[in-house]
């Protein structure tokens, strides 16, 4: 029954005044300033990458830090890689971009490049086609890669030869074996020479002619490798060969030779049966390989093939080559073979024509203007002078008859005395 009456009066009256005053300030100023410079190292496409496989036709392209290495065609232009030695040459065309072909110069030698455009095989040959204005973008200059030195084996060979498609490459010691005419001209076996950008013919190289070298990109043109040079410094120390007669065309003085013959309306195919006949008026052997021959026109051919003619003789030269003159001059080819050939763009006129023959200063002799209502002018027997045929009067219609079939004839007296008149 013991009641505990303590009553607890403690009261606690210790009051907490401890505000909580500590702010949290520290902001956090740690600025990310790791700017990430980690550069991309994906390499970017080369010219190698589509010349071996990288790339499909149609696929589009974008090909940086090129270098032209050509004159602009005016359709198209020749880049390659700046440090490749093979497969690193390509043809740029933009031909069907009309903003493009309106602008003169739209990438020079030396220039640097981006590419961008669609590559395609066109009959063969590699190229970009430039889809848009956008295609082409100058971004510097650069020094033009030295070419590549290659042989005329190296050529004859396909495999090889396609290794150095578009690039600049260099032949040297180099012989003209072959004239082509349009601007081609055969060098040893399998070296040729394309006039893209320059035609070497105006150099004036002749058979049997030497250069120490021909520089040039190596195009793929009608499935043949050509050489493309870019102006006369592309054909190094060009020499004339060795002749072997008392004088060569270029030794010639004016009267030298006599223009006495001219069968300008053959019945047969005009477009190779035509014939010019020479007489030699000095006292020694002459060679008339290289001579030119040409029209009132001015149109002007060189005689192609080595033709010697002794003192006081006669020399015919036809239009065409050897296997023309065979094959579409059948009557003419069977009663006589022409001592030489020319180009076929000399086409004396029915109407009436001059001819003259010229060496590379001077002319050596000009006839009169023959008849157009003959069809061969001859020089009367008695006149072997170059003062002499150009008198209107000392020419004639030819009356010896050359051959005849089917009522078709043609006159003259190809590479003997003339006519009288």
């Amino acid at each position: 029954t013991d009641t505990d009456t303590d009553t607890d009066t403690d009261t606690d009256t210790d009051t907490d005044t401890d505000a909580d005053t500590d702010a949290d300030t520290d902001a956090d100023t740690d600025a990310d300033t790791d700017a990430d410079t980690d550069a991309d190292t994906d390499a970017d496409p080369t010219v190698n990458d589509v010349r071996t496989g990288a790339y499909g036709e149609g696929d589009l392209v974008e090909l940086p830090n090129l270098v032209v290495t050509s004159p602009d065609a005016g359709n198209g232009f020749f880049v390659q890689d700046q440090t490749g030695t093979e497969n690193a040459g390509i043809w740029v065309f933009y031909g069907n971009v009309s903003a493009l072909v309106e602008m003169d110069g739209i990438a020079n030698l030396g220039d640097e490049v981006t590419i961008s455009g669609s590559y395609i095989e066109y009959y063969d040959l590699s190229e970009i086609e430039i889809l848009d204005a956008a295609g082409v973008t100058v971004t510097g200059s650069a020094a033009v890669p030295a070419p590549v030195v290659i042989t005329d084996a190296d050529l004859g060979d396909a495999a090889t030869a396609e290794k150095y498609e578009s690039m600049l490459v260099t032949v040297e010691n180099a012989t003209a074996t072959e004239d082509r005419g349009d601007g081609e001209w055969v060098w040893d076996t399998n070296t040729i020479t394309h006039d893209k950008f320059y035609d070497v013919s105006d150099a004036g190289p002749l058979l049997g002619s030497t250069a120490e070298s021909i520089t040039g990109n190596l195009n793929y043109n009608y499935s043949e490798y050509k050489i493309e040079p870019h102006d006369s410094s592309s054909v190094v120390s060009l020499q004339d060969p060795v002749c072997a007669a008392d004088k060569c065309f270029n030794d010639l003085a004016a009267g030298d030779l006599v223009v006495t013959e001219v069968l300008f309306d053959t019945a047969e195919d005009e477009g190779f049966c035509e014939w010019i006949e020479i007489y030699n008026a000095t006292s020694g052997t002459v060679e008339l390989y290289g001579l030119s021959m040409g029209d009132d026109s001015t149109t002007l051919e060189a005689v192609d093939t080595s033709t010697v003619v002794a003192a006081g003789d006669y020399a015919v030269v036809a239009k065409g080559d050897a296997t023309t003159w065979a094959s579409n001059c059948p009557n003419a080819a069977a009663v006589f073979t022409p001592d030489g050939f020319y180009g076929t763009s000399l086409a004396l006129n029915n109407g009436g024509d001059t001819v003259f023959l010229k060496n590379a200063s001077i002319t050596i002799d000009e006839t009169a203007t023959y008849d157009g209502s003959w069809s061969t002018a001859n020089l009367n027997t008695s006149c072997l002078d170059d003062s002499c045929n150009d008198s209107a009067s000392n020419w004639c219609q030819a009356t010896s008859v050359v051959w005849t079939s089917g009522g078709d004839t043609d006159y003259g007296t190809p590479g003997a005395a003339n006519d009288g008149c």
